[in-house]
């Protein structure tokens, strides 16, 4: 992989798989990777040759990564800027759970760790792990899939 082609690609890709959380129903993993997906689409039509499905992957993951970079700029920025509303939504989110099946004393355990010191940070950060590890898993195999795709096709 020629990262200075590779990394232009990835960012963009990963721009669309941001743009792609807003469809209804694709933040169930399909944005994902579809950000690597493109980012191994623009890197392929860059360079002109055939890539393997690991060098999709790595571009695919890299996409992710740009994805991940983002998401966190905003999260950062509602932090900061708007800490009362991301808490209520976040408390909101937590109550819902209790009423989809899950342990009512639980759910309300998370609630008054949110609303302790600290646990909107803990929270976020929790939330940002995990959403790590799905944003480069997913453009990875997204990014995996459709170097494959290609390869069986005509440059």
């Amino acid at each position: 992989v020629s990262w200075p082609q590779a990394l232009p690609a990835a960012a963009l890709g990963g721009v669309t798989a941001i743009v792609a959380l807003m469809i209804p129903l694709a933040a169930w993993g399909p944005a994902y990777a579809v950000g690597g997906a493109i980012a191994v689409l623009l890197y392929r039509r860059r360079i002109h040759t055939q890539l393997t499905a690991g060098a999709g992957a790595k571009i695919g993951a890299a996409s992710g990564g740009f994805s991940f970079l983002i998401l966190c700029v905003m999260m950062l920025a509602m932090y900061v800027y708007h800490p009362d509303e991301l808490q209520k939504g976040i408390a909101d989110a937590l109550a819902q759970l209790s009423a989809k099946g899950y342990d009512p004393q639980g759910a309300q355990q998370a609630i008054e760790v949110l609303k302790g010191p600290g646990g909107l940070g803990f929270f976020l950060v929790a939330r940002m792990t995990m959403l790590l590890a799905v944003f480069v898993a997913a453009s990875s195999i997204g990014g995996a899939l459709c170097a494959a795709y290609l390869r069986k096709t005509k440059p």
